[in-house]
Parts: C-alpha cells; sequence; structure tokens
C-alpha cells in the first residue's frame, strides 16, 4: 500500500483520537458521576426521567437495552460517547456551554460541559467528513481543542497518551483504517442520499398538511363568519321584539284609555237617563224642550253605537297583534334551534383541527427522527471486528485466532486478496495455519 499523504495521515490520527482516546476520558468523567457500583439503583431511580427520553425518540431501542438489559447490570464500558453525553446532560446538573451542546464551545469555555460539547461536536464533524484529508492547521486546532478537554475530562495521563498519538507512526493496520474510512464514506454517502429523499418525501408531505390546515382556517372563518351574521340577525330579531312589545303596550295603555272614556260616556248617559226621566216628568211643562231633549239623546245613542263599533275594531287588532306575536315567538325558537345546531357543529370543527395539531406535532417528531439518525455516527467497532482477524493472523497469535473463531469472527475477509489463512501461510505460522484448516473443513 503506498505510504500515506500528510492531509491523510492529520485525518487518520484525529479519528483515531476521537475513537480510541476521546471515549475513555468520558466514560472517567461518566463514572465519576454514576459510580459503577451504584449504576443500576441509579437508573431505576431515574426511571420516569429515562423513559421520558425514550419515548421523544432521544434514546433508541438498543440504547434502552444498554441501560436496561434484560440480563446482568448495566456497564458504562458498553455506552458510546452520545449515550453517555444524553445520560450526563438529563440526570446530572451540569452547567450546558453558552450556545448549548450542540454546538461547539468558545475557547475559552472549559467546564466539564463544555468539554463534553466539545467532544461531541468534533466526533459528528469527522463522522459527515465527506473527505479523507485535513489541513495540518485546522488538524493542529482541533487537536489542541480535544487532547485540552480530554485531559480536564480524564486527567493528565491521557494527555501524555493524546502527545504519545500525535507522534506515532502510523503502521499498516492505520493505513488499512483509512481504506476501510473510504469505503465505509461511500456508503455513508448513499445512505445520506436516501435519507434526503425521505426527507424531501417527508417535506413534501408536511406541505400538504399545511396546505390542508390553511383549507380548514378558511373554512372555519367562514363558519365564524356566518355565526357572526346569524348573530346580529339575532339582535335585530329581538330588536324589532322589542319595539312591537312598546306597541303592544302602547296599545293596550289606547286600549284602557279608551275603555275608561267609555265608562264615562256610560256614566253621562246614566245622568241623560236621569234627565230624560226628569224632562218625561217635565213634559207636560214643556213639549217643545222634550222634543230638543229627544233629538239630542238620538245624538248621543249614535255616538254611542260609534263608540262601541270603534272598540270592537280596537279587540279585532289587537287579537291580530297576539297571532303576530305567537308567529314571532315560534320564529325566534327556531332561530335558537338552528345557533345550537351551528354550535355542534363548530364543535366538530374545533376537535378536527386538535386532531390536525396532533398529527402535525406526530410529523415534526418523525422529522426530528430522521434528522438524529443523519447525526448518528459510523459504529467504529464494526471496522474492529473486520481487522482483528487478519491482524493476529499476521501476528502468529493463535490463542487469540482460537478465541475469535470461538465467537463466529467471518475469516473469509480479505485484505491485498489475502484471507486469514492466506496470511498464516505467507508469515510462516504452521500453527495458525492448522487450526484455520480445521475450521474451514468444520465449517463445510
Amino acid at each position: 500500500m503506498a505510504p500515506l499523504l500528510e492531509e491523510e495521515e492529520n485525518y487518520i490520527r484525529l479519528a483515531l483520537l476521537l475513537r480510541g482516546v476521546a471515549p475513555r476520558a468520558v466514560r472517567t468523567y461518566f463514572d465519576k458521576e454514576f459510580p459503577p457500583t451504584y449504576l443500576l439503583s441509579t437508573f431505576n431511580k431515574n426511571y420516569n426521567t429515562l423513559n421520558g427520553l425514550f419515548k421523544k425518540r432521544i434514546l433508541n431501542q438498543a440504547q434502552w437495552n444498554l441501560l436496561f438489559p434484560k440480563s446482568g447490570i448495566p456497564d458504562s464500558k458498553t455506552f458510546d460517547v452520545t449515550l453517555m453525553i444524553c445520560v450526563i446532560r438529563n440526570l446530572t446538573s451540569v452547567s450546558p456551554p453558552k450556545y448549548g451542546f450542540d454546538h461547539l464551545p468558545q475557547q475559552g469555555e472549559t467546564t466539564p460541559g463544555s468539554d463534553l460539547a466539545r467532544i461531541k461536536w468534533y466526533r459528528n464533524k469527522i463522522a459527515h467528513h465527506d473527505r479523507n484529508t485535513m489541513s495540518t492547521g485546522d488538524f493542529n486546532t482541533a487537536w489542541t481543542d480535544i487532547a485540552d478537554a480530554v485531559s480536564r475530562l480524564g486527567g493528565l495521563p491521557m494527555n501524555q497518551e493524546c502527545q504519545d498519538l500525535k507522534l506515532k507512526i502510523l503502521d499498516q493496520s492505520n493505513q488499512e483504517i483509512m481504506l476501510e474510512i473510504k469505503i465505509s464514506q461511500k456508503e455513508m454517502k448513499l445512505l445520506r442520499q436516501t435519507m434526503d429523499i425521505e426527507h424531501s418525501t417527508l417535506k413534501e408531505n408536511l406541505s400538504d398538511l399545511q396546505d390542508s390546515q390553511s383549507t380548514l382556517q378558511t373554512e372555519h372563518s367562514i363558519v365564524i363568519e356566518n355565526l357572526r351574521d346569524l348573530n346580529d340577525s339575532h339582535s335585530t330579531l329581538q330588536t324589532e321584539q322589542s319595539s312591537t312589545t312598546d306597541t303592544l303596550s302602547d296599545l293596550q295603555d289606547s286600549q284602557r284609555t279608551l275603555q275608561t272614556e267609555h265608562s264615562i260616556v256610560i256614566e253621562n248617559l246614566r245622568d241623560l237617563n236621569d234627565s230624560h226621566s226628569t224632562l218625561q216628568t217635565e213634559q207636560s211643562s214643556t213639549t217643545d224642550t222634550l222634543s230638543e231633549l229627544q233629538d239630542s239623546q238620538r245624538t248621543l245613542q249614535t255616538e254611542h253605537s260609534i263608540v262601541i263599533e270603534n272598540l270592537r275594531d280596537l279587540n279585532d287588532s289587537l287579537s291580530t297583534l297576539q297571532t303576530e306575536q305567537s308567529s314571532t315567538t315560534d320564529n325566534l325558537s327556531d332561530l335558537q334551534d338552528s345557533q345550537r345546531t351551528l354550535q355542534t357543529e363548530h364543535s366538530i370543527i374545533i376537535e378536527n383541527l386538535r386532531d390536525l395539531k396532533d398529527s402535525h406535532s406526530t410529523l415534526q417528531i418523525e422529522h426530528s427522527k430522521v434528522t438524529e439518525i443523519l447525526k448518528d455516527p459510523i459504529p467504529w467497532n464494526i471496522r474492529e471486528q473486520i481487522t482483528e482477524v487478519l491482524e493476529t493472523c499476521y501476528k502468529g497469535h493463535a490463542e487469540i485466532v482460537e478465541s475469535l473463531l470461538k465467537y463466529k469472527a467471518d475469516c473469509y475477509l480479505k485484505c491485498d486478496g489475502l484471507t486469514s489463512l492466506g496470511i498464516a501461510r505467507r508469515a510462516n505460522h504452521s500453527n495458525i495455519v492448522d487450526l484455520l484448516e480445521r475450521w474451514d473443513k468444520q465449517s463445510i
């Protein structure tokens, strides 16, 4: 294999620092906050908080199984950086950086929370790096920032380990890591393209949902406007009813006045009858006066008939008004029934709008899940499994090869065109050759 360029070595050294040394520094701080002896009881005590994170999709199923294994007890050695920082953020009083855990802290921020955020930020950056190279200037800046954070979290011994790693001569195994990184990045690129397509589809669905929501809001506004018109019409009817009631009251007052006047007329008529009797008594004395009195009596009788006729007309008008009032009351009852129906339909529309908002929140949660998946780094332990058998065959460690075969390691993976058996033969490790040949026959 050709020697690495300086920019490629920079990239590999930073990757080894972030995946080899930095996780152990985070774990050292994690074990101080959560002593391993009390780890299970601590998780049980904070079960509701952790379960809330799981329901919100902040913790996935694999991470949940590490926190609460079906058998045995949780072990921080099985936790990756993402899981440890998530638990520290939610179960301790660690102070966040000025701009939060999702941004690179400023150089002057040296609290544990800032150092955790710093390692997390560089780890995500290297995982999503499109190239396998890094300029020396960027490398030196990032190395100093990460090494200082590792020293503060893990202690001075880890600082020395960082310096040794920076000056270490990269051997064949490190160059093989570079090849694996290139292959993994191609796979990561295809995965990103797939996720971009799914993300675009989610955006289109969200846009359609927003359009539907706007339509519902428009229809709701129309319903509200119609309800306002109905209320205005109802107020107008109430005003007209009030006017009708006032008119009826005036008519009743007029009727009472006429009745009073009629009583007066009747009283006058009685007086007239009395006077007529007197005139009859005096008839013998004056016939002319009697004749005039009879004429006056007839006139009064005619006027009385007119008053009686007017009174009948007034009673008929009163009956008509009472009939119209009854009709108005029936119409008002129908209007109230219609108003209650509209209120029921409006409640149904409000409930549908709430369901729509719940659906919108669900889409936002699924969108957050997709975004979180895009941020997750590649599980580097897969690369370690790929090279472990090949490396042990090259170095002649027969006991390790036997142990790896026991746990079903894949011995057909190749390096430079050679499988594990080919590498052992080339290195003249006869004991490993015999071991691999027996394994090959058994597997057949």
